[in-house]
Parts: structure tokens; C-alpha cells; sequence
């Protein structure tokens, strides 16, 4: 599974705020999540499948041939899927990659909103979303810095992509809080 980051990793990334922060009005958030959804729908969906396969191998053996018995086989496949935690990892993997990088979008813009709700409009924002399990990393920022830099974001997450895959997660994130720090520059408040 995803590793998380520790506080030491937490620690430096806040530090790399501080300073993008301290000379720009802009204000830099940075959310690293495990995974940004629970793909309980995939998991239950294989389960089932995989248990579907396998109650119909039993009955054409004729090793089972009660319906309630078949059923339960079923039922107890797709509930294993859910318990073990190297089946979801692999449910997790079969999923389609439009599907994982719409959901991660999804939850990206949950927590940005989440963040913006105790903001006032006119204060620019810039959130930066890391979903692990995923590979997937979101820059959304606010309406007011967006109108003064809207084409710059593509470079910062090509660099994040390239800085993690030579210094791993957190000298990625570290990075390109320093990187996001430069490009807001530009802003007149």
C-alpha cells in the first residue's frame, strides 16, 4: 500500500509554505492524501465477479448445487475482496485510469472549496493536491490569481512529476511549493 508522509516530511513542506508565503499575498496550501477514494463500488463489483466464477465452477463440478449455498459462496468471495487488504490494493489497480484520476480531480476540488470557505474571494489561493495511490497531483487556484496567471500551472506540476520520480514525495512537494512560491510573484494583489 501508499506510504504516508511523516512529520518530519510534513514539517519541511510547511516550512517551504512559510517561505513561498513571506514575500507574495498568496497563500499555499498542500494536501497529500493515501488515496482519494475508497473505490468500494470496484472492490464489491470484482468481488461479486470473482465469486460469480466461482459458484459457477462449483456448481458445474457439481461439488455445490443448492442455490443458497452458491449464494453464500458469492456473498463470501465479494466480502474477502473487501477484508483482505492485498485484494483491494489490486481491485484498487484494476480500476480504469480515467475513472481514478476523475475521482482524485473530484476529491481535489472537495478539499480546495474546503479551504476557500473560510477565505474572502478576492484573497488568491493556490492548492496543491497529491492523490499517492492515484500518481495524480492537481494545482487549482482561486479566481483572483487565476485572472493574473492563468497558463503557468502545467510547468509546476511537470515539475513536481519530474522532481518525485529523482527525490521522491516530499523533495517533490518541497519543490514545487518553492516553484509555486517564484510563478506567484507575479501577483499584484
Amino acid at each position: 500500500m501508499v506510504k504516508a508522509l511523516t512529520h518530519d516530511d510534513l514539517a519541511m513542506i510547511e516550512a517551504a509554505i512559510t517561505d513561498a508565503e513571506r514575500d507574495s499575498p498568496v497563500q499555499i496550501r498542500v494536501k497529500v492524501v493515501k488515496a482519494s477514494d475508497r473505490y468500494q463500488d470496484f472492490i464489491l463489483l470484482y468481488g461479486f465477479a470473482v465469486g460469480s466464477a466461482l459458484s459457477l465452477a462449483l456448481w458445474m463440478d457439481g461439488v455445490l448445487d443448492a442455490f443458497p449455498w452458491l449464494v453464500c459462496v458469492q456473498f463470501g468471495v465479494a466480502i474477502l475482496f473487501d477484508l483482505t487488504r492485498f485484494l483491494r490494493g489490486l481491485c484498487i489497480r484494476l480500476v480504469p485510469k480515467p475513472v481514478r484520476h476523475r475521482r482524485a480531480a473530484r476529491k481535489a476540488f472537495q478539499f480546495y472549496n474546503e479551504q476557500a470557505a473560510f477565505m474572502a474571494p478576492s484573497q488568491p489561493l493556490v492548492f496543491l493536491f497529491v492523490s499517492l495511490a492515484e500518481h495524480s497531483v492537481r494545482i487549482i487556484t482561486s479566481p483572483a490569481l487565476h485572472a493574473q496567471i492563468p497558463d503557468n500551472w502545467n510547468n509546476v506540476t511537470d515539475h513536481f512529476i519530474a522532481y518525485r520520480q529523482t527525490h521522491g514525495i516530499r523533495g517533490a512537494c518541497v519543490s514545487t511549493v518553492e516553484h509555486i512560491g517564484t510563478v506567484v510573484k507575479a501577483f499584484r494583489a
